[in-house]
């Protein structure tokens, strides 16, 4: 970068620094691409979403910078829906669609043609349209410019108060999408769930349902990477639990019988699935003696593979009492069964590292 191209970014800055003198609107797009680039990296992330919604140009150039914005986090709460951007180290900014504006001044900007009317101050950026809450517009647009995955985390009181939300969703893809709460979900809205909304990472349901529920042959969710149903899986059949094609799985509450166990595992032993890595189920009612004599079942050799596995990163199984079964692939694969629940473990690394609290089962 030449001295020159250093001097004017400086005058740049301090015309920007002076806001409280009258100038006649600065041309930064007229500037060198270098020296475009070297302006925008003094913005922060509310900066750059503002200019980005001033022009087409002005959103193309944002797209090339480097931003620093590695996801967009939709956090849907009472009274407090807001996007979260976030970096590898920490919070960048927020999008705020609900809470009170602070004094500032209100300007009237276009999102794919449709008016919404924001203000920004420090970190937050303000949206707001004077009937309904432009979410789903500000996080394909964010989407769009930073080319960051998307995760929504719903927690709500009423569920009655976010009728508006699934109906923004509907037919949407996330990287992660994750439900709890303190009350049970109306059965249609998890249906929506299971059936219009996409999720590739993560599909993680903390939450109790109400009334009678009954699942698609086939949820959304049967191939994400990562799969938890913790006290609320009582609805999960024996065909929706063979299609799964998850690399890992944490379910609860379910009513799962010995035979769908011992045809899961059968199942993955005559495939060619490398994908699967752990699998997790707690009881509801005791689903009766399991039977794998029909493979070569061996104990725990410690030459073999490791004693303990990290089952979450925070909690640690111990293998020892586990039967490993062995693929023709070379796969090793161990069955832990106890009292209330049911453990698969396939070894990716035979001797991995691992660390937390012991999970001590009976």
């Amino acid at each position: 970068m030449s001295s020159r191209a250093d001097e004017l970014i400086d005058q740049f800055l301090l015309f920007l620094r002076q806001s409280n003198t009258t100038f006649k609107p600065f041309p930064l797009l007229s500037l060198p691409p270098e020296i475009i680039n070297r302006s925008l990296q003094q913005f922060n992330c509310v900066d750059l979403i503002d200019f980005a919604l001033c022009s087409k140009r002005c959103k193309k150039t944002v797209q090339k910078m480097n931003h620093g914005v590695k996801s967009i986090e939709l956090s849907i709460i009472e009274s407090n829906s807001s996007i979260i951007l976030k970096s590898q180290n920490g919070i960048l900014g927020f999008v705020d669609f609900e809470s009170s504006i602070p004094d500032g001044i209100i300007r009237s900007r276009y999102i794919n043609s449709k008016e919404v009317f924001v203000c920004k101050t420090d970190l937050f950026y303000y949206c707001r349209d004077l009937k309904w809450i432009p979410i789903k517009l500000m996080y394909r647009f964010l989407s769009e410019i930073f080319a960051a995955p998307i995760h929504v985390l719903f927690n709500p009181v009423q569920y009655s108060n976010f009728q508006w939300f699934f109906n923004e969703i509907r037919g949407e893809q996330f990287e992660s999408l994750i439900i709890s709460g303190p009350n049970p979900i109306p059965p249609p809205i998890l249906t929506c769930l299971m059936n219009d909304v996409k999720a590739n990472g993560s599909f993680v349901l903390n939450v109790r349902h109400n009334g009678v529920f009954y699942p698609p042959e086939l949820p959304s969710f049967f191939d994400v990477d990562y799969l938890e149903m913790l006290d609320t899986a009582e609805w999960m059949t024996k065909d929706i639990f063979l299609s799964l094609y998850c690399r890992r799985m944490r379910i609860s509450f379910c009513h799962l019988k010995n035979r769908d166990f011992e045809q899961f595992v059968t199942q993955w032993y005559f495939s060619n699935n490398t994908r699967l890595q752990y699998v997790e189920v707690w009881f509801k009612v005791t689903p009766g003696l399991m039977n794998f004599k029909h493979f070569q079942l061996h104990r725990w050799d410690p030459y073999r593979r490791a004693q303990f596995y990290n089952s979450t990163p925070h909690l640690v199984l111990n293998c020892s009492t586990g039967f490993d079964i062995i693929r023709k692939d070379g796969t090793v694969a161990t069955i832990l069964i106890f009292s209330g629940s049911f453990h698969f473990i396939v070894w990716k690394d035979r001797f991995p590292p691992y660390g937390g609290s012991i999970l001590n089962l009976v």
